[in-house]
């Protein structure tokens, strides 16, 4: 079962495979998903049947893991193991999105022995709620893509996809190296673009405030566009909007409808997307759906 569903939620687009799993490699994928939840929303209480990495994109709520309760706020990784018994709600006032994925190692392909020590290191972890440490945005989405994607390389993405979502989460679990960006940029500018580019790209559907780029970069929003601007002459504002209406485009071509793609890309609704992307495009969404 896969597609769109928008029960408890504003959107959910699901990719279940319980009844059905997908072999790859010496990973068998279960469910993969992102979800924008209604206020109230309240998942039922149900045993893992496999292991589960749920990361909270925005807003606030409450996991339950084994009669245990943690608070979930934008940012989190919460890992659930197999036979973890799990629920999660959401708080009322600030509905949660978050992309979840869930998986199980094949102990009985060639390839297991290779992992065996990395699902060692997943079932020591006990305290099932971290701070996330590292961007693993836009893993899941590249994930989602393929899963709307029917070339035969989908499935190599998807398992690469799988592998870097718990390499990730194995070391935001794992002990902090602290980083101090500012000194990386003190005598490379292009390096500084290079992590503003990529933030953007990796952000689009997140960012509520360009000026957000401050606290990855270390540096004040004013000398980060001085510096972008000099080096790809377009302002930080100009380039994260390209990347925001192809993203649009791509999603439009997907037969997304133009009201998933307001909502997706965080617009307050679609007469203000619609506007947007008239203006950026010269022509109305509608007008750019794919005819089937």
């Amino acid at each position: 079962e896969k597609g769109l569903k928008t029960k408890n939620s504003k959107f959910h687009f699901d990719n279940l495979f319980y009844f059905d799993p997908v072999k790859l490699g010496p990973f068998i994928l279960y469910q993969i998903g992102d979800i924008y939840t209604n206020a109230r929303y309240a998942g039922e209480p149900h045993v893992q049947v496999c292991h589960e990495i749920s990361f909270i994109v925005s807003g606030r709520g409450t996991a339950r893991v084994n009669n245990r309760e943690y608070p979930l706020r934008q940012g989190d990784v919460l890992l659930t193991l197999y036979g973890n018994l799990h629920s999660m709600t959401t708080d009322d006032s600030d509905p949660m999105r978050f992309y979840y994925l869930g998986f199980n190692f094949d102990r009985e392909d060639p390839e297991y022995p290779r992992y065996a020590g990395i699902e060692t290191q997943l079932l020591s972890i006990r305290d099932p709620l971290r701070a996330n440490r590292f961007d693993i945005n836009h893993i899941f989405q590249m994930a989602f893509d393929e899963m709307i994607n029917d070339d035969i390389q989908r499935e190599l993405v998807i398992r690469s996809c799988i592998e870097q979502v718990l390499v990730y989460t194995l070391r935001t679990f794992g002990p902090e190296h602290p980083v101090k960006p500012v000194e990386r940029y003190l005598l490379n500018n292009q390096e500084l673009v290079h992590d503003i580019v990529n933030y953007i790209n990796n952000h689009f559907y997140d960012i509520r405030s360009l000026t957000d780029i401050t606290d990855y970069i270390g540096y004040t929003y004013s000398h980060a566009c001085k510096v972008f601007s000099a080096c790809m002459g377009m302002s930080i504002n100009q380039y994260y909007q390209k990347v925001r209406f192809q993203k649009a485009l791509e999603l439009l071509g997907a037969h997304f409808t133009v009201t998933q793609v307001a909502e997706k890309l965080g617009f307050d609704s679609i007469h203000s997307f619609s506007r947007a992307f008239k203006n950026h495009f010269g022509q109305s969404p509608t007008s750019m759906v794919p005819r089937s």
